[in-house]
C-alpha cells in the first residue's frame, strides 16, 4: 500500500482527510482543468503524491462512503442494495453503518488521536427512536461533529428544483390525477356502498395528497444540520455553509495545540453535489458557472485549513488526503454504466517528510485501502 512506503522522520502523524462529494475526475487544475481555478488542491498534488487511476468502491454517496472509512466491501456491512436507489433518502431512515464496524476513526482513537467530523456524513443516524443516535458519526469513533448526518439534495436549494421529479418527472402529474379519479369515484358508489366510499376516499385521495405534501416538504424534513448530536439549523442556510466548515475545522486544528495527541480531520465537503450553493463573494466568478463557482468555493476551504495546519506548525507532521466520494457521471450512461464514470475519483496527497513530491502513479489503487495504509502508516512509524 503506497502510503506504508512512505518514508517518516517524526512520531505519530496526524491525519487530514478531505472528501469532495461527486467531484469530476477532469473538473480540478492537476487533472487538466485550466479554465476552473483550484490552486490550493493543486499544490496538494504539486508537493505530494497524484494517483491517476484510484477507484471506488460504488458510484454513490453511501456505499462509497461506508467502504471508504471501514475498508471493507460496502454489501458487508449491509450499506450496498440491488435497487434502484442506494442511498439513505430521509434522515428517519433506521438504516446505517453498524455500530460493530471498525472506521478509521475507531481504529485511530485506540492509538489515542482526536478525531472529528465536520460536513457530510450520510450513514444514517437513529435505529428504533428518534435520537438513539446508534449511526450518528460520534458511535463509530469520532470525538466531534458538525455537519449534515443525511445529505445535499436538490430540494435544499432555492432553485425549486426536486430529487423526486429528477427521477420520475411526471410525478407530481400522476399522483394529483390519482384524487381526482377518487374523488369520481366516491361520488359514484357513496349512496349505495359506504364502506367502499370510506376505502376510496383514503387510499385514492387522503393518502395521495399526504404523499403529495410529503414531497414538496423534503426540504423542511430533511435539511438537518447538527452540532455533535444536537440540531442547530432546520433548515439548513446553504449560503455560508463552506465558512462554517471552515471555521469549525480551524477551532478543532486550535484546541490541538494544547493536547499532547495526534489528531484526525475528516472533512467530507457538501460541494459539489447539488444543491450548488456558494457565497457572494464566488458567485458568478468561475467560467463554467454555478458548478466552478462551488469548485472555487472548496479550493478555497483547503486554502483555508491547509494555511491554519502550516501556521499552526502542524505541517511537517501531517498526512493530507484530498479526493472525492466518487466521480461525476458520464452522461451517456449515467452513473452505474459500464463508462466508469462514477467508480474513476481523484486523489492526491500530500506528506512533508516524504521522499516523493511531485510524483503520479498510474497503477490502478482502490480506495479500500486508506484504512489498513493508516493504520500500518502508524506502526511503521513506531518500529
Amino acid at each position: 500500500i503506497f502510503i506504508s512506503k512512505l518514508l517518516f522522520s517524526c512520531s505519530s502523524p496526524n491525519f487530514i482527510i478531505f472528501l469532495a462529494d461527486d467531484l469530476g475526475y477532469g473538473d480540478i487544475g492537476c487533472f487538466g482543468n485550466y479554465s476552473i481555478k483550484t490552486p490550493n488542491i493543486d499544490n496538494l498534488a504539486a508537493n505530494g503524491l497524484k494517483l491517476n487511476h484510484h477507484l471506488t468502491a460504488a458510484a454513490v454517496c453511501t456505499p462509497s462512503r461506508a467502504a471508504f472509512l471501514t475498508g471493507r466491501y460496502p454489501i458487508r456491512s449491509g450499506m450496498e442494495s440491488s435497487n434502484r436507489n442506494k442511498i439513505f433518502f430521509f434522515i428517519a431512515a433506521s438504516g446505517g453503518l453498524p455500530e460493530s464496524e471498525i472506521t478509521i476513526a475507531k481504529a485511530l482513537k485506540k492509538k489515542n488521536y482526536k478525531t472529528a467530523i465536520i460536513g457530510k456524513w450520510h450513514l444514517g443516524n437513529d435505529c428504533v427512536k428518534k435520537g438513539d443516535g446508534c449511526h450518528h458519526p460520534l458511535n463509530h469513533g469520532f470525538d466531534y461533529f458538525y455537519g449534515l448526518p443525511l445529505s445535499n439534495i436538490k430540494d435544499f436549494g432555492d432553485e425549486g428544483e426536486s430529487v423526486v421529479t429528477t427521477y420520475s418527472p411526471n410525478f407530481y402529474s400522476y399522483f394529483s390525477l390519482i384524487p381526482i379519479l377518487g374523488i369520481t369515484l366516491c361520488m359514484m358508489i357513496y349512496k349505495k356502498h359506504k364502506v367502499c366510499f370510506i376505502f376510496l376516499g383514503l387510499v385514492l385521495v387522503i393518502i395521495p395528497i399526504f404523499i403529495i405534501i410529503f414531497s414538496l416538504n423534503l426540504k423542511i424534513i430533511n435539511s438537518v444540520l447538527m452540532e455533535n448530536k444536537k440540531i442547530v439549523e432546520q433548515p439548513i442556510r446553504l449560503k455560508g455553509l463552506t465558512q462554517r466548515f471552515v471555521e469549525k475545522a480551524s477551532n478543532f486544528l486550535e484546541k490541538q495545540i494544547a493536547g499532547k495527541s495526534p489528531f484526525f480531520l475528516y472533512i467530507p465537503f457538501v460541494h459539489v453535489h447539488t444543491a450548488l450553493f456558494c457565497a457572494d463573494e464566488f458567485s458568478g466568478k468561475s467560467k463554467h458557472g454555478r458548478y466552478g463557482d462551488n469548485v472555487e468555493e472548496m479550493d478555497w476551504a483547503v486554502g483555508k485549513i491547509m494555511e491554519k495546519v502550516e501556521n499552526l506548525g502542524f505541517l511537517n507532521n501531517t498526512f493530507v488526503y484530498f479526493s472525492s466520494d466518487n466521480g461525476a457521471h458520464v452522461e451517456e450512461r449515467g452513473k452505474n454504466g459500464q463508462r466508469e464514470g462514477g467508480f474513476n475519483g481523484i486523489f492526491r496527497e500530500l506528506w512533508k517528510p516524504s521522499i516523493h513530491l511531485h510524483y503520479t502513479r498510474t497503477k490502478i489503487e482502490y480506495r479500500l485501502d486508506i484504512l489498513r495504509a493508516m493504520n500500518r502508516t502508524h506502526i511503521e512509524v513506531h518500529g
